[in-house]
């Protein structure tokens, strides 16, 4: 009998044992989108951005040992699914919230998730100017055309910033950065497409600065990729230093450096 009994506990302990040593080899858990994208969270932070507009994004969850709980720290920023097999994130609204998987041998993964507004950042890449007038004078125009160049606020590697706040994202912010230490200028932007007179369509661009100050830009595509020309009607602001000018223009080539 007592060897029996020994024989038991033996049979039990080294159940036990495999048991502790099953569960020390679960994988540590992880988030697999489920589009293959791997670029979605940011490894270094373990942050995922999300935009509003957004139908959210789902992931498959690896390791651990399958018996997971889910709990999240801001419903009023993101909401979530799980229907066993697919985590699905879903936008509510502006905010942060941490959503934390833990599985029974408290095997634990945090995922920091950010709902903010579509943000592109374009560079300034070049610029330009043009005058045009028949009184004008060939010095007339070429300082005039240096000093239009020259007085554009985000010149050579100066940047726009553009925060999209609507989902056809024709509505925002803009910050209009010079490449100095100089303050950038802020305002906001409505942008609608037109066409001109030879049926070439463009955007116009309305800028209205918290300053007070309002700007037009005529936007393009070029034939380079990701690159955009801001054409801006600057007569107004020369004529009175240069009365014969009838036309005034500024040119910039922006091209778009980052996406979030």
């Amino acid at each position: 009998m007592k060897t029996r009994t020994l024989c038991k506990i033996w049979v039990l302990t080294c159940c036990s044992l495999c048991f502790i040593a099953c569960g020390d080899d679960n994988e540590p858990l992880s988030l697999i989108n489920t589009e293959g994208n791997e670029t979605l969270i940011d490894i270094t932070s373990n942050t995922l951005q999300l935009s509003p507009f957004s139908e959210g994004e789902s992931f498959y969850i690896n390791g651990g040992d399958g018996a997971y709980t889910i709990d999240n720290s801001n419903e009023e920023a993101v909401k979530f699914s799980y229907d066993g097999r697919t985590l699905t994130l879903l936008p509510v609204a502006q905010g942060k919230a941490i959503i934390t998987i833990q599985d029974r041998d408290n095997n634990t993964y945090q995922l920091q998730v950010e709902v903010t507004y579509p943000q592109e950042t374009y560079q300034v890449s070049g610029v330009k100017a043009s005058a045009i007038g028949d009184d004008l004078t060939q010095m007339e125009t070429q300082l005039l055309q240096g000093q239009i160049a020259s007085d554009i606020y985000a010149g050579i590697e100066g940047k726009y910033v553009f925060t999209y706040m609507v989902p056809d994202s024709t509505e925002g912010e803009l910050e209009m950065v010079p490449a100095n230490n100089i303050l950038p200028k802020k305002g906001v932007f409505q942008s609608s497409s037109k066409y001109q007179d030879n049926g070439l369509p463009y955007i116009e661009m309305k800028v209205h600065l918290t300053s007070g100050e309002e700007i037009v830009y005529s936007c393009y595509n070029t034939d380079i990729d990701s690159t955009y020309l801001f054409v801006q009607d600057v007569t107004d602001a020369y004529r009175t230093e240069y009365p014969k000018v009838e036309q005034a223009l500024s040119f910039q080539y922006l091209q778009r450096t980052k996406t979030e």
